[in-house]
């Protein structure tokens, strides 16, 4: 049992140690994700604070049209994620430890900077036609004063926004629980576009009254 529950815990220790390896490269090759995800989430600590004052992460875009847009689809899509714990710890060691390799080895960067660049040589934005708002989990809906201007009978207007409210419920999906789950796993989860954490702070009520209509 012993020899079972140490074995257990070096592979725990080796997963977490994979994961920030791989978060590290991640913002070693896309430096700006972190401060977006910083803005968007927000992260209001003062660690996140003393990160960004680092000159790696002292810019919001990497200068690189395709890139910059594809980065910020990606906040829009996953900033959610990032609103949990043990995602926000794995981000920030992550950032620590790009401070400290950089410490070590300054050229990592620029090694870092010519991957970017091979990787996105065009300096067009191939994605322009990839709307940022087209991967918001936010729903666009029409003002009840708007449609007063296409309606004129107050009964034909009140049934309009009953049809509204109904679409609205029906567009809107109660967002995933995220409570318990592996973090590296959840942000994996995060990169594929049907994957939805619900439309923005939920505290699950949604999924409460559909259990309770079941």
């Amino acid at each position: 049992m012993e020899r079972e529950e140490s074995v257990k815990g070096g592979n725990a220790t080796h997963g977490k140690e994979a994961s920030i390896e791989i978060m590290k490269q991640a913002l070693m090759l896309h430096p700006p994700v972190l401060r977006k995800l910083v803005a968007k989430v927000p992260l209001k600590d003062q660690a996140w604070t003393n990160i960004l004052k680092h000159s790696f992460f002292k810019s919001d875009e990497t200068k690189i049209p395709s890139l910059d847009h594809l980065i910020s689809i990606y906040v829009e899509r996953s900033y959610l994620v990032w609103r949990l714990p043990d995602m926000q710890k794995l981000l920030r060691d992550a950032a620590t430890l790009v401070i400290e390799t950089l410490k070590q080895d300054k050229s990592e960067a620029s090694t870092w900077a010519c991957a970017r660049k091979e990787a996105f040589p065009s300096e067009k934005n191939e994605y322009k036609h990839l709307l940022v708002s087209d991967f918001s989990d936010a729903v666009a809906t029409l003002p009840l004063d708007k449609l007063q201007n296409f309606m004129v009978d107050p009964a034909v207007m009140g049934e309009a926004a009953e049809h509204q409210n109904q679409d609205v419920r029906q567009q809107v999906r109660a967002p995933r629980d995220l409570a318990d789950r592996n973090a590296f796993v959840v942000f994996l989860e995060s990169l594929l576009p049907w994957v939805d954490y619900g439309p923005g702070d939920n505290n699950g009520n949604d999924d409460q009254r559909e259990d309770e209509h079941h």
